[in-house]
């Protein structure tokens, strides 16, 4: 008989993108996980055995940005790849969790806005 595995749940993040919501989603998840990608995750959500539950509302935002969220994950040697997401055109670049981001768009060409909003691992609820 296996061992009660805990469950963790995330919090969503709020005030900022839905796709950079989603990433902070799946890169909480592929931490407590030790899953490297969506792919790998989406392999093993609905195992009893695995630790991190998402409510409906967080599964649909995961599969809604399916696409842009496959970009993110994390390497062997523990290098996180996450989203940056232009606050006022909206599009988005991957880039290394440890990159400092300058002001100013970098993703479109004269999108005149100020800054880039990247995804951080989302929290646990408490």
């Amino acid at each position: 008989m296996s061992a009660q595995v805990k469950q963790v749940r995330f919090v969503t993040p709020t005030g900022v993108s839905d796709l950079v919501a989603a990433a902070g989603l799946l890169l909480g998840a592929l931490k407590v996980t030790g899953c490297s990608t969506l792919v790998e995750l989406v392999g093993v959500w609905d195992d009893p055995d695995c630790s991190v539950v998402f409510d409906d509302a967080q599964r649909v935002l995961l599969f809604t940005h399916r696409v842009a969220l496959l970009g993110v994950g994390v390497t062997a040697a523990g290098s996180v790849t996450t989203v940056a997401v232009c606050s006022t055109c909206g599009d988005y670049v991957y880039v290394s969790s440890s990159v400092v981001l300058g002001a100013g768009c970098r993703v479109t060409a004269n999108c005149g806005g100020s800054k880039l909003v990247k995804a951080k691992a989302a929290a646990r609820t408490k």
